[in-house]
């Protein structure tokens, strides 16, 4: 828009000023224009009114031209609305594409930056996750250090504990208790046996060293035998079926169980020898160890070369490698089947010359002199159970020489493998295992501790040690210093990288701050610029829907008057001369005379909306029916107007009881919408062309003008504040509040469209912001620009981006090195009109 059509439309309102004068040019005051919501109010001091057009002299010399004129006039405003709403739509789409812009620029700012926190936290966590591995490692590898001193001193408390249990141990058997848990008192030769029974030492030992084992022929009772539980041979029955000649008589051995033999009361004896057996070598949990299977397969085979040599055959020989490939057998499923798999065989040995299989069992609670008995059981069946067959483990027993593997394996709860394999051994020079019975009966008897040791200070000791280690344990924690100088160097390297991804991505997320924020000021500026333009169009708007209603007035009654002079010119009236014609839209001079000095006349003056009755004719005077048109500096004479019609057009209307009805209509609405308003006596009624009265109120101070539009079936509409200031030489000037808060002021008493030039002077500042102060000389256009730019500030301020401070904490952040700025210029090539 060029700056000379803006001052043109700037300037509307005065030219609606002349516009508007259709009665009496004369008579316009500073009250008379109103740029409101949406609609102008004029006030006439002439006072033409629907019902006086009839009333009017018919004198009267409008032409069709000046109607055509008239049209022409309210087509081309018509055509300056209908601009101006497309020119508003044109400025309210550019400034939703503004709005669209700022969503934009924050839609993508806030993507930007949430990818640098993303990335800044991958980062971090990364970095954070091999400095946690640093510090576990210490506090791990220091716990384990800590772990290992309590385990250790642990170690050698049970050890004290373990001597000091076995030294106070006392050898006094004199009590023990039954099946039944009664005390039971051993006797002189139960006595015996117990005295051999050593608890500290192993099953084997006691065997041998001890002569838990012997020749019990003839007695099996190992009460009455000299203390033997154990038989050191198998009987051999001789068989003719058999193919051979062996026999061989053998005791057996004492299964310290109640039979056939025994008296209750011997077995209470046999119990009590019994339970001290359970004390030596005892099955924990009821599995035998590889160490206990390897003392059962010793004696087993030595009772066996105890029994060939007797026989008068040689003695087998089983190294540790030969007992290891038999407890291989003992685990095969085949075996365990009593199956000869000679696949499986072979697999361990490369081949045999014979192999014998047997199972025994094994109950819970049973301790090792139990089993020893149930494997002694399945042996001598091995060898007696070949009578009248030619199931061959007779055979094998008594006819296979050199290297036995020899393996008793527990292979379930309750069942115990038995195998016997002869075969070639390529361990001729490895240690027998079978000499060791001869070796333990070298030893002689174990000895018995009869020092009783006291260990419970060390122990007390240790178990102090413990707890304080236990207590470092429980709050082990980082410790830098505790860090080899290679991990010392990883963890500060780690700490930096950290420091410096932070420091990257507050600087990303700093960069993308300012250049979002830039962008969004940038469309902001252009987005207030928009909504000046827009308030322009509104108030031009404004100015040019008030200028239609008087033009379109203006056309009606242009319209009426040249209609009612065609009908007057085609009537003849008695011989009545022209002049005597009923002039209803008066003369063309007595219309508009406003260009005498200051626009007034000097008879036609009025002083806050008082009207004189100047226009009354002082000469008017009715002459035998013939009426004399006198006009006088201005003052027009009607001699024929009715006396309903004498009433001074400017005169408030307020008098009639009509009046007075629209009056109180009015008070009444505004009270409604603006609250209780304390009226003064001044008011005045302007009747309009569409049969509604325009009703003028005036606040008790005189400061304030209210104004509404009261339609004839009473409705009120166009309800309007003006502010009114009189200047020092009594002149009045209108302040009119528009709805945005804006204020337009005019000058009535002049006419110069050019806007008021304004200097710093001219301004002063009323709550921060700078108005154009008004006065007498000036007519100028005030806009409150911090008004006007209320929603475009409002935009920015909602579109201000957050504060993005450093990230202290660093919870998340990408480190978008690089990141690209928001757009810079938006160019939206709109108008930026400044306002004055």
């Amino acid at each position: 828009m060029k700056k000379n059509d803006i001052k043109k439309t700037l300037s509307i309102a005065a030219a609606v000023a002349a516009t508007a004068s259709f009665a009496t040019a004369n008579n316009v005051h500073a009250d008379t224009v109103t740029n409101n919501q949406s609609a102008t109010s004029v006030k006439d001091d002439s006072g033409i009114k629907p019902n006086q057009e009839s009333t009017q002299a018919a004198s009267s010399s409008v032409t069709q031209a000046q109607v055509d004129e008239a049209q022409k006039n309210v087509n081309d405003t018509q055509s300056q609305i209908n601009q101006n709403q497309q020119e508003q739509s044109n400025v309210k789409q550019q400034i939703s594409n503004a709005d669209s812009q700022i969503s934009n620029i924050q839609n993508d700012y806030n993507a930007k930056n949430s990818q640098v926190n993303d990335n800044e936290a991958k980062i971090v966590d990364n970095y954070q996750q091999q400095i946690n591995n640093i510090q576990n490692n210490q506090v791990n590898d220091e716990k384990q250090d800590l772990n290992n001193q309590i385990s250790d001193l642990n170690g050698q408390v049970q050890t004290l504990q373990d001597q000091q249990s076995s030294s106070s141990q006392s050898d006094d058997n004199s009590k023990y208790t039954n099946v039944d848990g009664e005390t039971v008192t051993p006797s002189a030769d139960t006595q015996k046996v117990l005295d051999k029974i050593d608890t500290n030492a192993d099953y084997i030992s006691n065997l041998y060293r001890n002569g838990l084992i012997g020749n019990t022929i003839g007695n099996s009772h190992a009460r009455t035998n000299g203390g033997h539980i154990l038989s050191d041979t198998y009987g051999v029955d001789e068989d003719a079926d058999s193919g051979d000649n062996y026999s061989l008589k053998a005791g057996g051995d004492d299964r310290l169980i109640l039979d056939n033999t025994t008296t209750f009361e011997e077995y209470n004896q046999d119990n009590v020898i019994n339970n001290k057996l359970n004390d030596v070598d005892p099955i924990k949990n009821g599995q035998l160890t590889t160490d206990q299977e390897r003392e059962l397969a010793i004696i087993v085979a030595d009772k066996l070369n105890n029994t060939r040599e007797k026989l008068g055959l040689s003695r087998w020989v089983m190294t540790e490698k030969d007992f290891e490939l038999a407890q291989q057998r003992a685990s095969q499923q085949s075996a365990i089947n009593l199956q000869h798999n000679l696949d499986d065989i072979n697999s361990v040995f490369g081949g045999v010359y014979g192999e014998n299989l047997a199972l025994a069992f094994l109950h819970k609670g049973d301790n090792f002199n139990d089993v020893m008995g149930y494997i002694d059981a399945s042996i001598a069946q091995l060898i007696d159970s070949d009578k009248g067959s030619d199931y061959g483990h007779r055979y094998n027993i008594f006819n296979q020489d050199g290297h036995i593997a020899l393996g008793i394996k527990q292979v379930s709860n309750d069942i115990i493998m038995i195998t016997m394999d002869w075969f070639d051994s390529d361990d001729d020079n490895g240690p027998d295992l079978l000499a060791l019975p001869a070796q333990l009966k070298a030893q002689g008897p174990t000895k018995k501790a009869i020092v009783v040791v006291d260990n419970s200070a060390k122990i007390a000791q240790l178990k102090s040690q413990i707890a304080d280690l236990q207590t470092k344990l429980a709050n082990v924690q980082f410790n830098y210093d505790k860090l080899s100088s290679s991990d010392k160097k990883n963890y500060d390297n780690l700490k930096n990288e950290i420091e410096v991804t932070h420091t990257k991505a507050n600087n990303a997320r700093n960069t993308l701050k300012q250049n979002s924020q830039a962008s969004i000021d940038q469309v902001a500026q252009t987005k207030a610029g928009l909504y000046n333009t827009l308030y322009d169009l509104q108030d031009q708007m404004k100015t040019l829907q008030d200028k239609l209603v008087l033009q379109k007035t203006k056309l009606v009654q242009l319209q009426d008057e040249l209609n009612n002079s065609k009908s007057d010119n085609n009537k003849t009236d008695n011989g009545k001369s022209e002049s005597n014609k009923t002039d209803n839209g008066k003369s063309d001079d007595n219309k508009f005379e406003d260009k005498t000095d200051n626009g007034k006349s000097d008879d036609n003056k009025t002083d806050d909306n008082k009207t004189t009755d100047d226009n009354k004719s002082d000469d008017s005077k009715a002459d035998n029916g013939k009426s004399e048109d006198k006009t006088d500096d201005n003052k027009t004479t009607d001699s024929n107007k009715s006396d309903d019609n004498k009433t001074d057009d400017n005169k408030s209307e307020n008098k009639s009881d009509n009046g007075s009805s629209v009056v109180d209509t009015a008070k009444q609405a505004i009270n409604q919408s603006k609250g209780q308003v304390d009226f003064s006596d001044k008011e005045n009624i302007i009747a309009l062309p569409d049969g509604s009265k325009l009703v003028n109120l005036y606040s008790s101070n005189g400061l304030v003008r209210y104004s509404a539009t009261v339609l004839s079936d009473g409705t009120v509409r166009n309800i309007h504040e003006q502010l009114v200031h009189k200047t020092n030489d009594g002149k009045t000037i209108d302040i009119t509040q528009g709805q945005d808060g804006s204020q337009t002021v005019y000058d009535a008493n002049k006419d110069n469209e050019e806007l008021a030039k304004t200097t710093d002077e001219d301004k002063v500042v009323v709550n921060d912001v700078k108005k154009v102060a008004t006065t007498p000389e000036k007519k100028v256009e005030v806009k409150a620009i911090a008004k006007k730019a209320e929603a475009p500030k409002a935009d920015a301020k909602a579109a201000t981006l957050p504060q993005m401070g450093e990230k202290d904490n660093n919870e998340a952040a990408v480190v978008g090195l690089g990141l690209a700025g928001v757009a810079g210029a938006l160019g939206l090539g709109v108008l930026n009109k400044k306002r004055l």
